[in-house]
Formats: C-alpha cells, structure tokens, sequence
C-alpha cells in the first residue's frame, strides 16, 4: 500500500516513529512524500499516486487499452492549463482548458491498477487533434484501430464530447472521412 506523507505520519504519530520504522524496514521511502509497505513499488502506482490521479491520455491511453502496440516513451497525461507543470522526466503533460479536460474520463485497471484514463472516443478526438505531433505511422494505426472497430465505438458519445471543442466541425469531418 501507498501513503502520502500526512497518511503515514498519521499512522505513525510522529517523524521519530516514521523514521524508526523505515530504518526497521517496515515502511520504505519509494519518492518525495510517497511511501509503501513494500520495497518494490510499479512506476505507475507511483505516477498516481504522486499527481493524485493524473488522467491518462493519446500514447499512454492507446497502449493500456492495445490499441497500439508501441510501448509510450512518457507517461502522456492531461492536465489543466492554469495547473501545475509536473517537473519529472517521465511525465509529458498537455494543457487543456477546464470546459473540456474532464469530458470522457473513465476509470480502467492497468495492471492491477486503477487509473483514469479518456474513453477510446474521446481518445479518438485526441487522436485528430494532436495529429500533427505523432507520427504519419503512429497515427495510421491508431485510425485503422478505430476502422476496423468502429462497431465497438459509440459514435453518439464522440459527438456529445465533440460539442464542447474549437474546430468540431473540422474533427466530426475527418473522422467520418477517415473511420467511417
């Protein structure tokens, strides 16, 4: 189990306590103010635990849900564009208005996880909208993953999400264009 700080100072009374505990290996210091009950914690556990359940998006998002294979280089999240830039390596943020950051959250378990994650219709938005910052072949699997699935997407939940964004009308054309 994971504990932020004020949990495990709550468990533990006070910094002496903690401070014993962690040199009796009861507890381990796995980041900055995160600790666990075992020594060996997943990266991803700790990404949401760490940025408090980040929502996860386009290359991480298609490959917890297969729709890709390429394993992300980066955790891709999204985040609110007045929030806070995450200072880590491992992380690539994108910045979006609050009118739209929260439209088609799902919750998903990724490796006995539970994270928060776009819907693969509002992935499918996403897809469009960043498609000149992936590659022509990224891009292509991605597409051809919702052409030969377009059955299993809900097309009336990717026009209500559609609704809230600049450019729909361009996105709604390339998608009928492209998965349709």
């Amino acid at each position: 189990m994971i504990y932020d700080y004020n949990e495990i100072i709550e468990k533990y009374d006070n910094w002496y306590r903690l401070k014993k505990a962690i040199e009796k290996k009861e507890i381990f210091k796995i980041d900055n103010g995160l600790y666990s009950t075992t020594k060996s914690v997943k990266e991803i556990d700790i990404i949401v635990n760490k940025y408090n359940n980040p929502i996860f998006t386009l290359k991480s998002a298609f490959y917890f849900y297969g729709i890709s294979d390429v394993i992300p280089d980066k955790y891709y999240i999204a985040s609110n564009k007045n929030g806070t830039k995450y200072n880590n390596p491992v992380i690539k943020q994108f910045f979006m208005n609050n009118s739209i950051l929260n439209l088609g959250i799902t919750s998903f378990d990724y490796l006995g996880t539970s994270i928060n994650i776009y819907s693969k219709e509002r992935l499918l938005i996403e897809v469009i909208r960043y498609k000149s910052d992936i590659s022509y072949d990224y891009y292509k699997e991605v597409i051809n993953y919702y052409r030969k699935n377009a059955n299993e997407i809900n097309f009336q939940e990717v026009i209500d999400i559609l609704k809230n964004f600049p450019k729909k009308d361009m996105i709604l054309k390339i998608i009928q264009e492209e998965v349709l």
